[in-house]
């Protein structure tokens, strides 16, 4: 019982570049795609694939692009994250989706941030333009609601 108290999230993390051996390239290969048919929710591979100059700098370049995906989650929202994400997800979803954002964060670094505010105008523009088109404003008290649940002084 004590595990589930504790994050259980794991990363694998693998590298192919273009200065190792072919007989290795062919075994990364393999490896890779037999670890990217794995799906536990909690398990996170993370097959990546760079150009390099030498085998010395595949160490230097592997090592923080493996520490920026697992902290990646922790940044704002960017646009590939956006358009990934939220861009097709109907308002209510997207209030749901960055409050779970947020409940990862807490969970996996144990950070309380709250929402920043650059999320907020990440996503508020699609919410208000979908909810007052197409969806006739019924979701703007619930967006409104969760605004005012972070920013309680922003009456």
């Amino acid at each position: 019982m004590r595990f589930q108290e504790e994050d259980n999230t794991f990363y694998f993390y693998t590298n192919h570049s273009n200065v190792f051996s072919d007989d290795k390239q062919a075994r990364i290969n393999e490896l890779q795609k037999e670890v990217s048919g794995l799906g536990p929710h909690n398990f996170n591979i993370i097959n990546d694939t760079f150009n390099a100059e030498s085998r010395i700098s595949v160490i230097s370049k592997s090592t923080p692009r493996a520490l920026t995906k697992v902290f990646e989650i922790y940044s704002a929202i960017s646009k590939e994250e956006f358009d990934k994400n939220v861009k097709d997800l109907s308002p209510i979803c997207v209030i749901i989706w960055i409050e779970t954002k947020y409940l990862n964060i807490k969970f996996l670094f144990g950070s309380s941030l709250g929402i920043r505010r650059q999320d907020i105008f990440a996503v508020e523009i699609i919410i208000i333009i979908i909810i007052i088109e197409k969806e006739n404003g019924d979701q703007l008290l619930n967006f409104g609601l969760m605004i005012l649940k972070l920013f309680p002084n922003s009456l």
